[in-house]
C-alpha cells in the first residue's frame, strides 16, 4: 500500500504541475525599441546597470530590438507584444519598411495596449507621430537627447514605469551632454570633461599625466561616448598609450571646430598630432581651421557596417558611400593618411541573448593608425639637423635620359629643396648644390638600370653611391610583411638570391642594389623600376604582378636600413599608389601600404592632376604638396605654317577681283597644305582640287593654330615665373570664356597675377611645413586656365563631390556635344551610330564635372536626375517620341570607378534601363540580346547569359592598375604582331562593372561589347596636358582602337570630347587633335625654346614626345602618317628651324637624343615609317656617333632590343659608316649588355616568333566568336534615309605580318568567373554569432501525454493490487 501512496502522491504532484509552470511563465515586461544600431551598446550598458540596482527584475525584463543589424532577427510577434516601445523616430523609413515586409502596423499595435515612447528628430511633425499612437513624454525625450550612461539607464527606468513596474516613481533629471569635451575611458562607461584644467586634474590625480612625451589627440563624435560605443576609441587611447605617449581625446562637431575649441591653436596647442575619427561632414572652412590649429591629421576610418572579414575579402577595400563619406569628405578638411582601423561587428549579450553591433578595432590596423601618427609627431619634436630625409625622384624608363616628371624640372627642384632645407636649419652636407651638380651626381650614381645591361650597373655602382642591401637582411624584412603579400612577392620574383635586376654578386654575397647620392642627412635616389619589362612572359601575360625584391627592398631599407624620418617623392607621378592592393581601404596585405609603411610621406604633385594625386593620397598615404603648372603662351605659326597662310590669303583677295589668280594660289596652298600634313588634319582629300570653301576650311584652321594657348618650358618647385611669363599666362587666362562651367567665378587679372607669384615661395613652405610635422594647407587642384582658384599653389589639394557628377551645368554641355556627334555621323553615313565606346579618366572627370559621362546619358536617352542639394540620385529615361531618333549602344572602357563608383552605377543603371525597352530601334536591347544568343550558345547558363550580356562598362578588375599596351608597345623588338598589345587590352581591361557584377573577369563578353564599335570618344579638357605629351592616352585610347581593329578589322572614327576652352567646346577628330597639337608644340619654335631653357628636363620632354609618337602610330596607325615623322626628324635631327638642337643635346643631355634617333630608327624597322635612304642613313650615322662619343644609354629601345642593333650594325655597313665607328659603337653595346648583339636579336626574334603566334591564334578564336554576333555590324536604324553605308573606317594596317599559330598553341580557356559582385549597398553586418541554447518549455500540453500514461499505470496496478488483495482474503 505504501507503494500505492507514493504513486498517488506522484500523480497529485504531476497534476499540480501544469499549475505550476503557468505560474513560471508568468509574462515578462516587454521592452522594444526601435533606434539605430550604435544605441544597441548603451542600452545593453544600462540593462546591465538595471539588473545590478534591481536584481528582483531578472527574467521579469525581456528586450526586443529592431535596428538595421537584427532587422533580419528581431520576431515581429514579439515585438509587437512590446508594453512599452521606445520609437527614435529618425528610423521612420526603417520602420515603414518593416511593417510592409511584416504586414504589421507596429505602432498602432503597441499603442492600443501600452506605450509608444517617441524620442529623437525626425521628418514629419509631433503632431503627426501623436496621430499615429506615439507619446511624446518631455522628459523621455530630453533622456534620449543628452544620452551618456545615467539618461540611458533613467530612460529605461521611465520605460518599466510606464509598464507598471514598481519602484520608478522618483527618476533624476536629464543629465545634460557636453556638445564639446575631453574623455577618458575609466570603467565600463568612461568619463567626460568639459574643461582642459579638469581633464588635466583627473589624469594628474590618476597617474595618467607623462611629460614630455608626444601628444596625440584623438578625435571622435559624441555619440560615441553617450551610446556607449567606445570600443574601438579606447583601443586607439591604450594603443597610443602603449607606445608611450599621452592621448588627448575629444569630440565635438564639426570635427575641425572640436580640435580647435580643445586643443588650441599654433604655439600654444595641446596635441603634436591628431587622429581623427569624426571627419565625415567637411567643407572647404574645416581645412581653414585645422590650418589655424596647425598639426598633421591622420584620417580614422570606422566602417559603416561590414565586419573585419568582409573588409580583408573585399579587393574594393570601401564601398562607394564609403568612398564619399570616409575619403572625399575628409580629404575637405585635409586629412592625410587614411587608415581603416575599425569595423561593426556583431557579438551576443549574454545576459539578455540580443546581438550587439559594436565598433570592433582592427588590432594591426589600430597599431600602424598610431605609429603613423607618431611618426608625424616626432617630425614636430625633432630637430631639423637630425632629421634624415630621402628625395625619391621617378627614373622610367630606366636610363640616364629618363629622370623626369610630368611638366617638373626635376635637376631644379632638387636643389631649391636642399637649399630651402639648409636655410632651415637640415643638414646637407655643406654648401647647397646647383641643379647641374645634382644632376650630374643622380644621372652617373643614382639611376635605375635593367637587368638586360648588367655592364652598365657595374659602372654605376664603380662611381660610388650605391647602397648594399644583402640578400640575409633583405629575407628577414620580407619575413615582417603579411603573409599573403610575402607570398606573392616569392611566387611572381622567385627567391631573391636567384634575381637579376639590380643585384650585384661580390665575394660570394648577393647584394640588392639601392642607389643614392647623400648630402648631409638627405638621401636623393631614384623610385625602383616596377619591372614589368623584366620579363616578358610576364609583361604579356601575367594579369598582375607584385613589387620585385630589389622594389620592396628599398623601401624596407629606408625604414630599417637609413631610418628615414620622411620621405618626398618628387614629381607626378611615381609607382608605389598604383601596386596592386585594395582599391581604397588598404590594409597590411596591400603592397602600397606595406611598403610604405608608418614613414611620413610628403609628395609634390602636379596641380592639374587632381585624379591621380587623390590616388597617391588614398594609396600611397601622401601629404600632398602641388605646383604650378608650366606659363602659358600663344604658339604662333612654324616658318612653313606661316608661308601657307600667306598663300591662303592671296587666295582669298583673289577670290573675287581675279579668280584665275586665286586658283593658282589654291593650288600651291593645297600643294603646301599636303606636304605638311595640314590636309590630313581636316580631313581634306589630298588627291582631288579643293573648292574655295575647303580653302576657307584650312585658312580657319591655321587661324586656330595661330592662337593655341601652350605649356612654355617647364615648372620647377619653388621657382617664381619670370614677369614675361607671368603676363603671358594671366593673358590665356584671362582669354578664356568660363560662363559655361559650374561653380563659375569672376576672375581678374591683377589678383591672377598675385596668386601666381604667390606660389613658388609657397611651395616650399608648404614643403617644409610637412616635413616640420604641421598641417599642410588644403586647396582646389585643377589647371589654372580651367580654375583659376587652383592658384596660390603649395596645398594639399582636394577633389569634387562625387555624388553630385554630373554636374547639370556639366549635363548641359555634354548633351549639347553628344548631339554633335550624332549630326557628324549622320552627315558623313547617312545615319546615326549604332554603338559608341568610351574612355572614362578619373582626372579629365574631376575636370569637366561629368561633361562625358553626360554624353553616354544622352545617347542612351537617358537624364540624371537631382535632388534639391544637387546630388545625382538616379536616372530617368526619356520617352521614345520625345527623344526622336533610335537609342545608341554604349560601352565604357575606363570608367574611374575606383573615384567615381556612384557614377558608374548611374551609368549601368541608365543602360539596364534602356535594355528592357522593346524598341524596334533600340540598339542597347538588340546588342543585348545578341550577345545573350552568343553566349548561350557558347555553353553559359541562360540566367548568367542575361546578365553577362547586359553588361557595358568595363575595366582592370579592383586595385589593379596593370595595363601593359604602352610597355608592350615600347618593347617594340618582343612582337611583329600587333595582336600583342591588342589582346593585352583585353585581358586587362575585360572585368565588368554592373547589373551584377563588380570587376569579374568577362573578357569574351568585352570582345562582344567592344566589336561594331564605330566611334571611340575620349576627352581632353586641360590646356597642359595633350595626345602627346603622356603614354595614357595611346594607351587606352589607341589600345580600344586596336582591340577593336583586331577584331573587326578596321579602326573606328576616333573623337575627342574637347572641352579645353570651356568657351568654345566641340567634337573634334583625333586626326585634327593630334595634328593641331603637333604643330602647335613639338615643331614649333616657341615650344621647343621653352623646353631648350629646361637644360635636361626639357631633353627628356622632346624624348618622351617622340615615344609617344610611336605609342600612337602603333596603336592607332593612321593617326601618324610618314610626314609626322618627316616633320619630326627634320625638326630634332636636321634642325630645319635653326634652333641649335645638336648643341642643345650635346650641352643638356646627349643621351636624349640617343633615345630619339634609337626610336627613329625603330620605327623605320618596323616599317612604321617609310623613309628615304638618305634620312635611314643619317639616322644611323647620328646614333653611332652619339654612342661612341658617350657611350650607350641602355633602354628599352637600345640594350633591350636585340633587334634593332642588329639592324642597326647592317645598316652602317650599307650605308658606308667607318669601320672603326661600327666596331667601337658594337664594343659599347655589348660590354653594357654582357652578350652579343646576335645572341640578344636572336634570343628576341624566338620570343616574338614564340608569341606571336600565341596572341594570332587568341585573335582568332576572337575574330570567330564575334563572327557569331549579328549585332557587330551596323544596324539599320529607324530614321535613317535609305540603306546605312558603313562608318569612315580605316584598315588594320598590313605592315607587321600577322603569323598563324598551331592549334597547340591555342591559349587556354578563359578563367572561371569571380570577383565582386555588385549589389545595393547593403550596410546590415553579417557576422554570425553563436545563439543561446534553448530552454525545454515546461506547460501543460507537454505533460498531457505523460500524466496520461501515468494515470492508466496507476489504474493498473490499483487494480492488480485489488485482485490480489480479494484473493489473499479468499484464501
Amino acid at each position: 500500500m505504501s507503494l500505492l501512496r507514493t504513486l498517488k502522491a506522484l500523480l497529485l504532484a504531476l497534476l499540480l504541475l501544469p499549475a505550476a509552470a503557468q505560474a513560471q511563465q508568468a509574462e515578462p515586461v516587454r521592452l522594444g525599441y526601435v533606434f539605430s544600431d550604435g544605441n544597441i551598446p548603451g542600452t545593453l550598458a544600462a540593462f546591465r546597470k538595471l539588473m545590478e540596482e534591481r536584481p528582483d527584475l531578472k527574467g521579469k525584463v525581456e528586450l526586443q530590438f529592431l535596428a538595421e543589424s537584427t532587422y533580419g532577427e528581431v520576431d515581429p510577434a514579439k515585438l509587437a507584444a512590446s508594453n512599452v516601445l521606445v520609437y527614435d523616430i529618425m528610423n521612420e523609413q526603417m520602420l515603414r519598411r518593416f511593417d510592409e515586409e511584416k504586414q504589421l502596423d507596429l505602432v498602432s499595435t503597441v499603442s492600443k495596449k501600452g506605450t509608444v515612447l517617441g524620442v529623437g528628430q525626425g521628418l514629419q511633425s509631433e503632431e503627426f507621430f501623436a496621430n499615429l499612437g506615439v507619446t511624446w513624454v518631455p522628459r523621455a525625450r530630453a533622456y534620449w537627447e543628452h544620452g551618456g550612461p545615467k539618461n540611458q539607464l533613467a530612460l529605461m527606468k521611465l520605460a518599466l514605469a510606464k509598464a507598471g513596474i514598481a519602484g520608478f516613481d522618483t527618476l533624476p533629471d536629464p543629465e545634460p551632454s557636453l556638445d564639446f569635451g575631453y574623455y577618458y575611458p575609466d570603467g565600463e562607461t568612461g568619463r567626460v570633461f568639459a574643461t582642459w584644467d579638469e581633464f588635466q586634474n583627473w589624469r594628474a590625480a590618476n597617474g595618467k599625466l607623462r611629460p614630455g612625451a608626444p601628444r596625440v589627440a584623438v578625435g571622435f563624435f559624441k555619440a560615441n561616448y553617450y551610446t556607449g560605443d567606445t570600443g574601438l576609441l579606447d583601443a586607439l587611447i591604450a594603443e597610443v598609450e602603449r607606445r608611450g605617449a599621452e592621448a588627448i581625446p575629444v569630440f565635438g562637431y564639426p570635427g575641425a571646430v572640436a580640435f580647435q575649441k580643445l586643443l588650441g591653436e599654433g604655439r600654444d596647442v595641446r596635441a603634436d598630432v591628431g587622429l581623427g575619427l569624426f571627419f565625415q561632414f567637411n567643407d572647404a572652412q574645416s581645412a581653414s581651421v585645422l590650418e589655424g590649429v596647425g598639426i598633421p591629421v591622420l584620417n580614422l576610418i570606422s566602417l559603416y557596417g561590414r565586419s573585419e572579414e568582409e573588409w580583408r575579402n573585399s579587393p574594393q577595400g570601401l564601398s562607394a558611400f564609403e568612398g564619399t563619406f570616409n575619403l572625399a569628405s575628409p580629404e575637405l578638411a585635409g586629412t592625410i593618411a587614411p587608415t581603416v582601423v575599425g569595423t561593426k561587428e556583431k557579438v551576443l549579450d549574454p545576459l539578455t541573448g540580443l546581438n550587439s553591433v559594436i565598433t570592433s578595432p582592427i588590432r594591426s590596423r589600430v597599431e600602424m593608425a598610431v605609429s603613423r601618427g607618431l611618426k608625424y609627431a616626432e617630425l614636430s619634436r625633432k630637430p631639423n639637423a637630425e632629421k634624415k630625409v630621402a628625395l625619391i625622384y621617378y627614373n622610367y624608363p630606366p636610363g640616364k635620359a629618363g629622370i623626369s616628371a610630368s611638366y617638373l624640372n626635376v635637376a631644379e627642384t632638387l636643389a631649391n629643396i636642399l637649399q630651402r632645407m639648409a636655410a632651415e636649419g637640415y643638414d646637407i652636407g655643406g654648401p647647397a648644390p646647383s641643379a647641374d651638380e645634382v644632376l650630374a651626381q643622380i644621372t652617373t650614381k643614382a639611376r635605375n638600370v635593367g637587368s638586360d645591361a648588367p655592364g652598365e650597373l657595374e659602372q654605376m655602382i664603380a662611381q660610388g653611391g650605391a647602397n648594399r642591401v644583402d640578400v640575409q637582411d633583405y629575407r628577414k624584412w620580407l619575413d615582417a610583411l603579411a603573409p599573403s603579400l610575402r607570398a606573392k612577392i616569392l611566387k611572381d620574383w622567385g627567391d631573391p638570391a636567384d634575381g637579376k635586376l639590380m643585384t650585384e654578386r661580390r665575394e660570394g654575397r648577393v647584394n640588392l642594389i639601392v642607389p643614392g647620392v647623400q648630402f648631409g642627412n638627405v638621401m636623393l635616389m631614384p623610385q625602383p623600376n616596377r619591372a614589368w619589362g623584366e620579363d616578358l612572359e610576364k609583361l604579356y601575360h601575367a594579369t598582375d604582378l607584385a613589387p620585385p625584391h630589389q622594389y620592396v627592398a628599398t623601401y624596407a631599407w629606408l625604414r630599417n636600413g637609413y631610418r628615414a624620418d620622411a620621405v618626398v617623392h618628387i614629381g607626378t607621378h611615381g609607382t608605389l599608389e598604383w601596386l596592386d592592393g585594395r582599391d581604397a581601404g588598404l590594409g597590411e596585405e596591400d603592397a602600397p601600404d606595406a611598403l610604405i609603411s608608418d614613414l611620413p610621406d610628403l609628395y609634390i604633385y602636379n596641380v592639374d592632376v587632381v585624379g591621380e594625386g587623390l590616388v597617391a593620397r588614398r594609396r600611397g598615404m601622401a601629404t600632398l604638396v602641388d605646383h604650378m603648372v608650366p606659363p602659358f603662351t600663344e604658339g604662333g605659326l612654324t616658318e612653313d605654317l606661316a608661308k601657307l597662310s600667306e598663300l591662303l590669303n592671296d587666295h582669298t583677295k583673289n577670290e573675287s577681283k581675279n579668280p584665275e589668280l586665286a586658283r593658282i594660289y589654291g593650288k600651291q596652298a593645297r600643294e603646301q597644305a599636303v606636304k605638311l600634313g595640314v590636309a590630313k588634319d581636316v580631313g581634306l582629300d589630298p588627291d582631288v582640287e579643293w573648292t574655295d570653301a575647303q580653302l576657307h576650311q584650312v585658312e580657319d584652321y591655321l587661324l586656330e593654330l595661330r592662337g593655341q594657348i601652350i605649356p612654355y618650358g617647364m615648372h620647377a618647385f619653388g621657382r617664381t615665373p619670370v614677369p614675361d611669363a607671368v603676363d603671358s599666362t594671366v593673358k590665356a587666362i584671362m582669354s578664356v570664356d568660363r560662363s559655361a562651367l559650374p561653380d563659375v567665378q569672376q576672375t581678374f587679372a591683377d589678383d591672377m597675377r598675385q596668386r601666381i607669384l604667390a606660389s613658388g615661395p609657397r611651395e616650399l613652405d608648404g614643403l617644409m611645413l610637412g616635413l616640420a610635422g604641421r598641417f599642410v594647407p588644403a586647396g582646389k587642384g585643377g589647371e589654372p586656365i580651367r580654375n583659376p582658384d587652383s592658384y596660390p599653389t603649395g596645398a594639399n589639394f582636394y577633389g569634387i563631390d562625387p555624388d553630385k557628377v554630373p554636374k547639370p551645368a556639366s549635363w548641359e554641355m555634354g548633351s549639347k556635344l553628344a548631339e554633335e556627334l550624332l549630326q557628324k555621323s549622320f552627315r558623313k553615313n547617312g545615319r546615326y551610330p549604332s554603338k559608341v565606346s568610351f574612355v572614362i579618366w578619373g582626372d579629365e572627370t574631376m575636370r569637366h564635372e561629368g561633361v562625358l559621362e553626360s554624353q553616354i546619358f544622352y545617347l542612351l536617352g537617358t537624364k540624371p536626375v537631382w535632388d534639391p542639394r544637387g546630388k545625382v540620385v538616379g536616372v530617368e529615361v526619356i520617352p521614345r517620341e520625345q527623344l526622336g531618333r533610335p537609342r545608341v549602344d554604349i560601352v565604357i572602357a575606363s570608367a574611374a570607378e575606383g573615384l567615381f563608383g556612384n557614377v558608374t552605377r548611374l551609368m549601368d543603371e541608365a543602360v539596364q534601363k534602356v535594355k528592357a525597352l522593346d524598341e524596334a530601334d533600340n540598339q542597347v536591347r538588340q546588342h543585348y540580346l545578341e550577345i545573350k544568343r552568343v553566349l548561350i550558345e557558347k555553353g553559359v547558363a541562360p540566367e548568367e547569359a542575361d546578365k553577362m550580356a547586359g553588361v557595358r562598362i568595363f575595366d582592370e578588375p579592383p586595385g589593379s592598375y596593370n595595363l601593359n599596351t604602352s610597355s608592350i608597345v615600347a618593347a617594340s623588338g618582343s612582337w611583329d604582331d600587333e595582336a600583342g598589345f591588342a589582346n593585352d587590352y583585353i585581358r586587362k581591361m575585360g572585368h565588368g562593372y554592373g547589373n551584377g557584377y563588380w570587376g569579374q573577369p568577362m573578357p569574351d563578353v568585352f570582345r562582344l561589347a567592344i566589336s561594331g564599335t564605330e566611334t571611340i570618344v575620349h576627352s581632353n579638357s586641360t590646356m597642359l596636358y595633350g595626345t602627346l605629351d603622356n603614354d595614357d592616352m595611346f594607351m587606352y585610347m589607341g589600345g580600344l582602337a586596336s582591340a577593336v581593329r583586331s577584331l573587326d578589322g578596321t579602326t573606328p572614327d576616333l573623337q575627342i570630347t574637347d572641352t579645353r576652352d570651356p568657351g568654345k567646346p566641340a567634337m573634334t577628330g583625333l586626326d585634327t587633335f593630334i595634328g593641331r597639337e603637333f604643330r602647335s608644340r613639338y615643331v614649333n619654335p616657341t615650344w621647343i625654346e621653352g623646353m631648350q631653357k629646361e637644360g635636361y628636363a626639357g631633353a627628356g620632354a622632346m624624348r618622351e614626345f617622340v615615344e609617344y609618337l610611336w605609342g600612337w602610330d602603333a596603336t592607332a596607325s593612321d593617326v601618324v602618317d610618314d610626314a609626322m615623322w618627316q616633320e619630326t626628324y627634320e625638326t630634332y635631327v636636321l634642325d630645319k628651324r635653326n634652333m641649335g638642337m645638336k648643341a642643345y643635346f650635346e650641352k643638356n643631355s646627349p643621351f636624349a637624343y640617343q633615345d630619339i634617333t634609337a626610336r627613329m630608327i625603330e620605327t623605320i624597322r618596323k616599317d612604321y615609317w617609310k623613309a628615304d635612304e638618305a634620312t635611314r642613313s643619317k639616322l644611323v650615322s647620328e646614333y653611332l656617333e652619339n654612342v661612341t662619343t658617350h657611350g650607350v644609354n641602355c633602354t628599352a629601345v637600345s640594350c633591350g632590343n636585340g633587334r634593332l642593333l642588329e639592324y642597326v650594325m647592317q645598316e652602317a655597313e650599307r650605308s658606308g659608316v667607318p669601320a672603326n665607328t661600327i666596331a667601337k659603337a658594337r664594343a659599347s653595346f655589348e660590354k653594357a649588355m654582357g652578350r652579343s648583339i646576335e645572341s640578344a636579336a636572336q634570343e628576341l626574334r624566338d620570343f616574338a616568333n614564340r608569341n606571336d603566334a600565341r596572341e594570332a591564334a587568341e585573335r582568332q578564336q576572337a575574330r570567330d566568336l564575334v563572327a557569331r554576333n549579328a549585332s557587330a555590324q551596323p544596324q539599320q536604324q529607324a530614321g535613317a534615309p535609305g540603306q546605312a553605308p558603313s562608318p569612315r573606317s580605316r584598315q588594320a594596317p598590313t605592315r607587321p605580318s600577322a603569323q598563324q599559330a598551331p592549334g597547340g598553341n591555342a591559349p587556354s580557356k578563359a578563367p572561371p568567373l569571380s570577383g565582386q559582385v555588385m549589389a545595393e549597398e547593403d550596410r546590415t553586418p553579417t557576422i554570425r554569432t553563436p545563439q543561446p541554447p534553448k530552454l525545454p518549455a515546461l506547460s501543460a500540453g507537454n505533460l498531457l501525454w505523460p500524466a496520461t500514461l501515468f494515470l492508466l499505470l496507476l489504474l493498473g496496478w490499483n487494480w492488480r493490487e485489488r485482485r490480489l488483495g480479494a484473493a489473499l482474503k479468499a484464501a
